[in-house]
């Protein structure tokens, strides 16, 4: 489905720490520990539409994806330059979704966060120690839930409402992700299943859309650069979509 291609981490899902691969990261983007000379993570590395990125914000990018604090290490399908490309497109949409009148408000993260709790059975203290074992605090949880909620609706907005499928494919991707639609009974069947592939089921025609729709995104973006070798391996990162 479009939105898991953007990586976002949430509660209940593990940490991507897997592998020996390690990112090459510059020395003027590494953790500030891990630099001779401590950066200050409100430092800026590129606006974006005039919406700051600091060495902060890259530094939790990487901490969530790594598995520890200061661990500069991602798995080898998400080298930095990747990662880079990732987290840029993700202030894009945000920033489109706010525009088209997307939402995702403190009552219904705080919604979710009662409902995490209550499905896993957890007092406040348990679901706030199961996000510092993610390295998460509850505010920051929160603001990633809303991003994501920003981006999911940005994406049935510009991208799933006006690319229906057709008649065929949510067979055929119902039949080739069989493991997205399993319970405690077995396969769901293709009739109840099928309501959601056409609202969130991908295809090549959907891909196509949403690879155009975040090129027009880009191309339209003032990036304000601040930090060479974050341009660099932006750069090196688009090279290779």
């Amino acid at each position: 489905m479009l939105n898991s291609r953007l990586g976002i981490i949430v509660l209940g899902s593990a940490v991507a720490a897997g592998g020996s691969t390690r990112a090459q990261v510059p020395a003027s983007l590494a953790p500030p520990h891990a630099q001779a000379q401590v950066q200050p993570p409100s430092e800026v590395l590129v606006k974006v539409n005039g919406e700051s990125f600091t060495r902060g914000d890259l530094n939790n990018e990487i901490v969530q994806r790594s598995g520890g604090p200061g661990v500069a290490r991602m798995g080898p399908e998400e080298p930095l330059p990747q990662l880079i490309v990732d987290v840029l497109d993700a202030m894009l949409l945000v920033q489109d979704g706010r525009k088209v009148g997307c939402a995702f408000t403190d009552d219904q993260i705080q919604a979710l966060a009662d409902m995490y709790r209550g499905l896993y059975h957890l007092t406040e203290e348990q679901f706030e120690d199961v996000l510092h074992q993610q390295h998460l605090t509850i505010a920051t949880w929160g603001d990633m839930k809303r991003k994501q909620a920003l981006i999911q609706c940005v994406q049935r907005k510009e991208v799933l409402d006006k690319v229906p499928l057709t008649d065929d494919e949510p067979r055929e991707y119902y039949s080739t992700h069989l493991n997205q639609f399993m319970s405690h009974d077995g396969t769901i069947p293709f009739d109840q299943a099928r309501e959601q592939i056409n609202q969130r089921g991908d295809s090549a025609r959907r891909r196509t859309e949403y690879r155009d729709y975040l090129e027009r995104l880009r191309s339209d973006a003032v990036f304000e650069w601040q930090n060479a070798d974050l341009k660099r391996a932006y750069d090196e990162g688009l090279s290779k979509k």
